[in-house]
């Protein structure tokens, strides 16, 4: 008989009755409850056993011949509804080879009907515990911004049953951006998703993923006073910032039908060493540097200088400056190559 799983052909034998009725029977068709963590690679069979003696609860014992071999340990199991649900029928021998042997008993154990009336109806397969596959992760531990993180996931089903529905999903961290993957990401996916579907014993895979790391972040300084009537100001102001490495940590999951999700993580180290520093002085000739402290008059036009350089060792982009009170100042450049400085000026009538 051919199994409801495709597995190949099944062979029963009894030296006592007549089989009859003998089917192969799809596993989602059996209620869940009480259901065992086993995996059943070859589904479950029913059938009857008839001609045996009436009420002499006769013994049966049943020979069945798998597609393959099964492993020691293997279960076999049957929904017994006269019983309460799923219950465990003891084998006769568990050798690890394709041949399962079960006694059932007319009336009693593994007889569905639960009368002796010499039929013994049975539905029932062998469970095998399915083994937690291996996932794991590796990346490269640092990087510079922009550059790019080549990610590689290996898979393997170290048991002895075949895994179905098996799916990778990856977490990518906040920032980067996808390259490429080999093999290729599912369609329409967030190139993020891989359907293996059935992944026999002993198989195992890998997927190549590359990213590029977040680029070099903005940067925007602010500036807070304004100038208002005679007297003396002082418009000196030192600023600097430096941004410290961060990490990037990325998540892969592996999801099959048979066991819970597992995941694997790595870790890789964005360096960065940016530094800035801002100078800020003030003149009444529109001459930059300015002075500081500056003497002022009503009717007088300051002019404020700012100074901006890069005292880091990474290119800095999309560098500003932004006064509160008079707005965003015009810089020279907003790229500066490390040690490189621009200048920028705002003016200001005193009133």
């Amino acid at each position: 008989m051919k199994t409801a799983t495709g597995t190949g052909t099944a062979y029963f034998a009894t030296p006592a009755g007549t089989l009859e009725n003998l089917a192969a029977v799809d596993e989602s068709t059996l209620p869940t409850e009480g259901k065992p963590a086993l995996v059943f690679p070859h589904g479950f069979f029913s059938f009857n056993i008839t001609g045996l003696t009436p009420c002499a609860h006769q013994k049966v014992v049943v020979t069945v011949t798998l597609p393959s071999a099964v492993p020691v340990g293997t279960q076999y199991w049957k929904y017994h509804a006269s019983e309460g649900g799923w219950i465990r029928i003891p084998r006769d021998s568990d050798d690890g080879d394709a041949v399962i042997t079960i006694t059932l008993e007319d009336g009693g154990l593994g007889d569905d009907d639960g009368v002796c009336n010499g039929v013994i109806v049975d539905s029932g397969g062998p469970g095998v515990r399915a083994a937690k596959p291996t996932l794991t992760k590796s990346a490269p531990t640092s990087v510079a911004p922009g550059g790019n993180i080549t990610y590689t996931i290996n898979y393997a089903n170290v048991g002895l049953v075949a895994l179905t529905n098996v799916s990778i999903t990856e977490n990518y961290p906040e920032g980067v951006t996808f390259i490429s993957a080999d093999p290729a990401p599912d369609a329409g996916t967030k190139n993020n998703k891989w359907a293996i579907g059935t992944l026999p014993a002993g198989s195992s895979g890998q997927i190549i993923i590359k990213v590029k790391a977040p680029d070099s972040r903005d940067l925007t300084f602010t500036e807070t006073g304004s100038v208002t009537g005679e007297g003396f100001v002082m418009v000196s102001k030192d600023l600097s910032t430096e941004q410290k490495p961060y990490s990037l940590k990325n998540k892969v999951t592996l999801s099959c039908a048979e066991l819970p999700p597992i995941s694997a993580y790595a870790t890789t180290n964005v360096t960065i060493a940016p530094e800035i520093e801002v100078n800020k002085t003030a003149s009444l000739t529109g001459t930059c540097p300015g002075s500081d402290p500056l003497a002022v008059n009503i009717s007088d036009t300051v002019t404020y200088c700012f100074n901006v350089t890069n005292t880091g060792d990474e290119t800095l982009t999309s560098v500003a400056v932004i006064d509160d009170i008079y707005g965003p100042v015009t810089l020279g450049t907003t790229t500066l190559a490390p040690g490189e400085t621009t200048e920028g000026t705002l003016t200001h009538i005193v009133t």
